[in-house]
């Protein structure tokens, strides 16, 4: 509109003096020499037949324009369906953006496919016990006959001798590296001292 308008002044003032309305040539100093002509550092600056300063457009992953300023897009942020694989994740840069496969799984981001971790002899698994892959990692089961303590090892299950140390009524178990007497054993149950007492299944119906 402000060209336009040039124009319309250039050809009155014409018709008044007969003046021509042939802008200079510009020079080495002209509007874009000076801080890109104000447009965005991400544009060009061209000056047109009138003098005026004319900005190129932002450059793909940017919105805006290049006299009011270029701004990234955050396509991660938008989340659009099937930009990138369920199992990546999205990470914005400038421009553009990256889709990454998350831990234990591989590919271009777009398409990412599980590791078998136990396959691949990929695993930290420790002595007596086996791999057992899942989607996205691995677990390592101790072998039967051991338990693992909370150091990550697998040891002789202390249950397997003297039941743990529990009364052979009650069930022992390991957990986090400690002996837990849980509950009583098939045919037994607690009595008003939290003790394991054999169950009387004739006198209660259940035989």
């Amino acid at each position: 509109m402000r060209a336009v308008n040039l124009v319309f002044k250039c050809l009155l003032f014409i018709s008044f003096i007969g003046a021509s309305c042939t802008p200079p040539a510009p020079t080495g100093d002209g509007p874009c020499q000076q801080n890109n002509g104000e447009c965005d550092e991400l544009t060009t600056c061209e000056v047109n037949s009138f003098g005026l300063v004319v900005c190129g457009e932002c450059p793909a992953g940017y919105s805006g324009n290049g006299q009011e300023g270029c701004n990234n897009i955050d396509e991660c942020a938008a989340q659009p369906p099937n930009l990138c694989d369920e199992n990546a994740t999205c990470e914005d840069s400038t421009p553009g953006y990256e889709c990454v496969c998350n831990t234990g799984y591989s590919g271009d981001g777009t398409d990412c496919r599980d590791i078998d971790e136990c396959l691949e002899e990929l695993d930290e698994c420790p002595e007596n016990s086996t791999c057992r892959n899942i989607m996205g990692g691995y677990e390592c089961q101790c072998d039967e006959g051991y338990a693992m303590n909370d150091n990550g090892a697998c040891i002789i299950d202390p249950c397997s001798e003297d039941n743990g140390g529990c009364p052979e009524e009650e069930l022992c178990t390991y957990e986090d590296g400690a002996v837990v007497c849980t509950a009583c054993d098939e045919g037994y149950a607690y009595n008003d001292d939290n003790e394991c007492v054999n169950i009387d299944e004739c006198a209660e119906g259940r035989d």
